[in-house]
């Protein structure tokens, strides 16, 4: 199996095309799980019951699995060693809106637990052990971004359209039924992509033809 991921890995690596480049990371996790699988480990993310808000976790990587249990446990944000900005995991942080930075190669060596750190996700960076005054600046960047979501959030229900007056769809991905309703609050005019993967995560069995005709019905519904 590892030669087999070596020899995958290396034709990834040889990509042309930065996005097809850090598919691999999807790859190697596919092969971990399997592997986890065949010798009779768990693959689940141990997460403390005692997460909370201003928890920022440290991962050498993390599976989408793993990053859409932090739907249900909220956590400040997250950093991995592993993955690229256009990899699963980053785009289901970014979903679920939770601020992360990614491919940082040794941030685990780097960072201690307990030790305070700010996860800036729009520009990329972190930044360990800050000092009051970039503490500050980041407070008032906060500050400053909740008001811009405020000031789109008034716009939600203006017509999206061109300076010429082309109508343009406006259309939200979704993971869950209960992904719509936020979909609607937004005013999006429907769903774009339903990933109908987390159907299969998590979980020990495959989810019969039942379930899943449910789990549509219940999207239809919204």
């Amino acid at each position: 199996m590892k030669q087999q991921s070596d020899k995958l890995a290396a034709q990834f690596d040889n990509m042309d095309d930065a996005y097809l480049r850090e598919r691999k990371q999807d790859m190697l996790q596919v092969v971990r799980r399997i592997h986890n699988n065949l010798i009779g480990q768990g693959n689940e993310l141990e997460v403390a019951d005692n997460l909370f808000d201003e928890t920022v976790l440290i991962a050498n990587d993390l599976s989408p699995a793993d990053t859409v249990l932090f739907k249900e446990q909220r956590i400040a944000a997250f950093v991995t060693d592993a993955g690229g900005p256009t990899g699963h995991t980053a785009i289901l942080g970014r979903s679920l809106d939770i601020p992360s930075v990614v491919g940082l190669h040794n941030a685990r060596k780097l960072i201690t637990e307990g030790e305070t750190v700010i996860v800036d996700g729009i520009n990329g960076v972190l930044i360990i052990s800050p000092d009051e005054s970039v503490l500050n600046e980041y407070r008032r960047r906060a500050r400053e971004y909740r008001s811009h979501k405020r000031d789109l959030n008034k716009l939600k229900k203006t017509a999206a359209a061109t300076a010429d007056g082309v109508c343009i769809e406006l259309v939200g991905n979704i993971e869950s039924a209960e992904d719509v309703k936020p979909l609607h609050n937004l005013g999006a005019d429907g769903i774009g992509l339903f990933r109908s993967e987390f159907l299969y995560l998590n979980r020990d069995t495959m989810p019969s033809e039942d379930e899943q005709y449910e789990v549509y019905s219940a999207i239809v519904k919204k």
